[in-house]
């Protein structure tokens, strides 16, 4: 062999010995480094000893890629350093917990929840004879065998036809199917807004089927200017034509005008304690809040002569419309059929106060 190759050869050898034997110092310095920390009581969680032994791994490593430069200097500084990907967010270790789905509550909000309600759902019309009022009336005789005063009641014949209001709303077929709390959301928001429908009828009224209270009832303009002084001459003037209220329904805003009235003078509320729960009731009739009833007055019903007739109860269906099915969606459908029943004249009643 040359003797230079050979000079070479053995140089070459040498400079891997020192390499290795390197090598297995910085080794054994790592293990005995990793036996002493986790020796020690630690308050770091467990996968910090996991970080460890990646560290130490990552260290042999990077000393095996530079060994050119361990050889040639006699040290190596490795810098730990890191990565920006490698931060731990709320996004990546979060848990989402489904707490349930908000709905709001089925008010009884209306003109229907002073009517009397009666379901028959055997009828699409119901007939009717409406007092209109009383002609004439007893007097005493002038005489024997003389003429008797004359007394005519009056009565209108009314055939009313069942009116149906109903709405309907979209869904994905997935969201009712995984989402029970929604379903039943969605059916308190349908309701709510079918009893709102309703009483929006039975005021307004619906062309060429029912007048509405609006129209039906008798207008008595108080003397009085305050609304509940107003209701307690209404009542006494009813009551005089045959017919005795049994709920007041007004809107919501006149409530809370007449809950809020202070005495002149000593500026005490007049529903009594400001802070208690009112009494939802004026001259003890109970109080139905209505969003159709203007603002300002009060109708006094009858519920022996104001009535409605359920032909067909609230029901909410489920169902699919055109090409829903292959779109995975559908259709619920909320509906009711009634029918408006007002027997007197004078069960139902218009209050308005002096302005």
């Amino acid at each position: 062999m040359n003797p230079q190759i050979a000079e070479f050869k053995a140089a070459a050898e040498g400079h891997a010995t020192k390499i290795n034997g390197r090598f297995d110092d910085i080794e054994a310095r790592l293990q005995n480094a990793e036996q002493l920390i986790v020796s020690q009581p630690s308050s770091a969680p467990s996968a910090g000893i996991g970080g460890i032994n990646l560290f130490a791994s990552a260290a042999t490593v990077e000393i095996q890629n530079h060994a050119d430069e361990l050889d040639r200097h006699g040290r190596l500084r490795l810098t730990v350093q890191s990565a920006a990907t490698d931060l731990i967010t709320t996004e990546t270790v979060g848990v989402t917990q489904n707490v349930g789905t908000g709905a709001p509550r089925v008010p009884k909000l209306g003109l229907q929840y002073a009517l009397n309600n009666i379901t028959d759902t055997t009828a699409s019309t119901v007939q009717y004879s409406r007092f209109l009022g009383t002609q004439g009336d007893a007097a005493v005789q002038a005489s024997e065998g003389a003429l008797k005063a004359a007394v005519r009641g009056e009565w209108l014949l009314v055939d009313q036809p069942s009116i149906t209001v109903a709405g309907h709303s979209r869904c994905s077929k997935q969201a009712l199917r995984s989402n029970t709390q929604l379903q039943s959301a969605l059916q308190n928001v349908m309701t709510g807004s079918l009893g709102r429908g309703i009483d929006d009828m039975l005021w307004n009224g619906e062309a060429g089927k029912f007048a509405g209270f609006a129209a039906l009832a008798y207008a008595h303009t108080s003397a009085f200017e305050a609304l509940p002084d107003a209701i307690i001459d209404a009542v006494a003037v009813v009551q005089s034509f045959g017919s005795s209220p049994t709920a007041v329904v007004m809107a919501p805003a006149t409530w809370v005008a007449i809950v809020t009235t202070k005495a002149e003078g000593s500026g005490e509320y007049l529903s009594g304690d400001y802070l208690g729960s009112p009494t939802m009731s004026v001259h003890g009739l109970p109080v139905v809040l209505s969003l159709s009833v203007p603002a300002g007055k009060a109708v006094l019903i009858d519920s022996a002569s104001a009535e409605l007739i359920v032909t067909a109860p609230p029901t909410i269906e489920v169902g699919y419309v055109d090409q829903q099915f292959i779109k995975n969606e559908s259709s619920l459908l909320v509906e009711s059929s009634v029918a408006p029943v007002l027997k007197n004249a004078y069960a139902c009643c218009l209050v308005t106060p002096t302005v």
